[in-house]
């Protein structure tokens, strides 16, 4: 179920439309999320999110949009999908990134995510 309902947000998803909520701010990078995107069953809560770079990388990397699962219970958070942008804010051609969505981790270890689940467990 899990993976099905993460697949259409990956389809349905507007980057262009969202509601982005400042989650983190260092020197290099702007962490955000979409509040507009924030779905919920149970305890758990599906949210895409934003991490937009402050110049461009040596990769040619901008931005990068990820859709994060977060277990509000339990306190942690799988990412579904991710995305590489070459322009600001998740504008520009999307590039899927590969990643393992069975890893679970502690939002403990991570600012930014911790920052996240307090808002998205919030709504």
């Amino acid at each position: 179920m899990r993976a099905v309902l993460g697949f259409l947000w990956v389809l349905l998803a507007a980057p262009a439309a969202a509601d982005w909520v400042k989650v983190e701010e260092t020197a290099d990078r702007v962490v955000y999320i979409d509040d507009a995107t924030i779905r919920k069953d149970m305890q758990l809560r599906w949210v895409w999110g934003v991490l937009d770079y402050r110049e461009k990388r040596f990769d040619g990397l901008m931005s990068r949009r990820v859709l994060g699962e977060f277990d509000c219970a339990k306190e942690k958070l799988r990412i579904l999908s991710i995305f590489n942008h070459s322009l600001p804010m998740a504008q520009g051609p999307a590039t899927p990134v590969g990643n393992d969505p069975s890893i679970l981790t502690d939002v403990a270890g991570s600012v930014p995510a911790a920052a996240a689940l307090k808002i998205v467990c919030a709504r």
